[in-house]
This record gives C-alpha cells, structure tokens and sequence, in this order.
C-alpha cells in the first residue's frame, strides 16, 4: 500500500469538502468566510483553494458558473474512502443464516 501523508489525505477531504459546500450552494449566497467555517480547513489554504477555482473559471466569487465542470472536477479529485460502513438491521440474525448456510 502506496504511503499517503496525513497532511494530504487532510487537504484531500478539505478540497472535498469546500467543493461539496460550493455545489450545495451555487448561487454565491454563502461568504468566502462561511465557506472556510464550514470546510473546518485552514483560512489562508480555503480562500487560495476558491481562488483557483476561480482562475479556472469554475467560480466567480462564491457563485458557480459552471456547475458541470465543478461536478468534474470533484469526481476527478475525489478521494476515495479506506473502508465503507454499513448498517445492518439485524446483525445477529444475518450472523446466524450465515453460519447455517456455510458447509
């Protein structure tokens, strides 16, 4: 397994996370501020992050302008997560029919 740095896997998410807020939002109603609250990452790294963006031509301002391409480039940058977690309603029993149906 490849070694990935806490620090990157941090700034991964928080990327992640100022996207999810900005497609949540596109209309630019949330502050450059509110954005960086919310995403819990670094001030200076959210505000240079939506500068990016907006050199890319994605944003202008906190208003997205191109909805798809942001999309894009959140799927493209994704991070994907170590494990999943799932619910089971009714963990003993599914246990149970296991064990039964195994030779």
């Amino acid at each position: 397994m490849a070694y990935i740095s806490q620090k990157t896997t941090r700034r991964g998410e928080i990327k992640e996370q100022v996207l999810r807020i900005l497609l949540n939002y596109p209309d630019g109603s949330l502050s450059k501020y509110r954005i960086w609250k919310l995403s819990e990452g670094s001030q200076t790294w959210v505000y240079d992050f939506i500068k990016i963006l907006e050199e890319e031509e994605y944003l202008n301002d906190t208003r997205v302008t191109d909805p798809l391409g942001l999309f894009d480039y959140w799927a493209e940058n994704r991070v994907t997560p170590d494990e999943k977690h799932y619910m089971v309603r009714n963990p003993m029993q599914l246990l149970e029919d296991v064990k039964e149906s195994t030779p």
